[in-house]
């Protein structure tokens, strides 16, 4: 019984030993590559982040370090072999390739990480070829990020085939006409039953994308490419009243935002049927507005916190204005 206790007390030390010794050598390592990272509770190294451009020598050393569970390597000009090699790491779940090269072919190489949940190639030269195999390996993503990349709205079907997704990031998506069938709209995406978070622009926004976005009660952050209030905004600004809808779906007017992030501040050479559209509760904090083709002024008690109007075709008795009882402190005709 002591050789077996002092066995055990060999090994734990063994262990110790080489955990602190693995420590000391490959922190300074890190520390001279400059890469930067960031340690859990337990003081094991989980995420680490590699310079601009970096290459094979920044890679090889986070192999051994098995607790790695997110990489970020921005502009990242290492071999498709490097990047392979990532499969080593057995808790790898989150990897960012931003303005990475050559996607497409890179893609081929990574399908080997069995385990991502994340992945982010924004800025990159990605295709919808690209995109497609992605899809095809990572069913169960939890979040994608291909923003800024060479997809269609195509890609929007692509990537509706992944159900488990929680957040997708698809700036400035190619609208590109496809043929019948191979037309992706914002409600392929909007339809998944997990999504908290949608951010995509460049690809027009339908009706029936804004009743399908309404429907998902999951949604905690919305950026939509939208030009103009329509009934559909009313409908799903009431099913989703946390959005902020204020600050991302009425970009398509000219708006500006107060910097409490509380809503629009300001909206300027509005028409007058597009200003009645947008639902009350996105303008309470607007304090500058300028609207035109106005065919009346009672919607005036619709903008408690307005003090500067400008109205622009439209000819007002100031008498009547004056009934309105309106904290207007300036308004131009």
């Amino acid at each position: 019984m002591p050789l077996r206790l002092a066995f055990g007390c060999l090994a734990i030390i063994a262990l110790l030993g080489a955990r602190l010794f693995g420590d000391k050598r490959t922190v300074p390592h890190l520390d001279k590559l400059d890469i930067k990272y960031r340690r859990d509770a337990a003081g094991e190294i989980v995420a680490v982040e590699l310079p601009k451009r970096s290459l094979e020598y920044h890679i090889e050393p986070l192999l051994a370090i098995p607790t790695i569970t997110e990489i970020r390597a921005p502009d990242c000009v290492a071999t498709f072999d490097a990047l392979a090699s990532l499969a080593k790491l057995p808790e790898l779940t989150a990897l960012h390739l931003d303005r990475l090269k050559d996607a497409d072919q890179c893609v081929e190489h990574l399908l080997a990480l069995k385990k991502l949940h994340t992945l982010s190639l924004a800025g990159s030269d990605l295709t919808n070829a690209g995109l497609n195999e992605i899809c095809k390996a990572y069913p169960r993503l939890r979040a994608l990020d291909v923003s800024d990349t060479q997809i269609t709205n195509y890609g929007l079907l692509l990537i509706s085939a992944c159900r488990d997704l929680e957040s997708v990031r698809a700036l400035n998506v190619r609208d590109d006409l496809q043929p019948p069938g191979e037309q992706g709209s914002v409600g392929d995406v909007a339809g998944l039953p997990r999504l908290k978070r949608l951010v995509i622009t460049g690809v027009e926004v339908r009706l029936e994308d804004l009743r399908l976005l309404a429907c998902n009660c999951n949604l905690e952050e919305l950026l939509l490419s939208f030009r103009g209030p329509s009934p559909a905004l009313s409908y799903l600004h009431e099913c989703n009243p946390s959005l902020g809808l204020g600050k991302y779906l009425l970009q398509g007017l000219d708006t500006r935002h107060s910097r409490q992030n509380d809503g629009v501040s300001e909206i300027r050479h509005c028409g007058y049927e597009r200003m009645l559209a947008i639902p009350d509760d996105l303008v309470r904090n607007v304090e500058k507005l300028g609207v035109f083709q106005a065919k009346e002024l009672g919607f005036l008690h619709r903008f408690p916190s307005l003090k500067e109007l400008t109205l622009h075709g439209l000819v007002v008795d100031r008498t009547a204005l004056a009934r309105l009882n309106s904290p207007l402190k300036n308004a131009w005709f």
